[in-house]
């Protein structure tokens, strides 16, 4: 497997939206997991429940 296209930094203000998503080749389609997460930092970040697909 091999992310082909990576998500994008955005920046945008509380009640915004904001677009990101990811595309992998090769492996299994099937075996492959997501999950997004959250940070207002460089460090640490949080899983956004239910966000478990390739894009967002």
């Amino acid at each position: 497997m091999v992310i082909t296209a990576s998500p994008v930094d955005q920046n945008a203000k509380v009640g915004d939206t904001a677009a990101f998503g990811v595309e992998v080749k090769g492996g299994t389609p099937s075996n492959y997991t997501y999950q997004w997460y959250y940070s207002a930092s460089l460090t640490g970040g949080e899983e956004i429940p239910g966000a478990i697909r390739s894009s967002m």
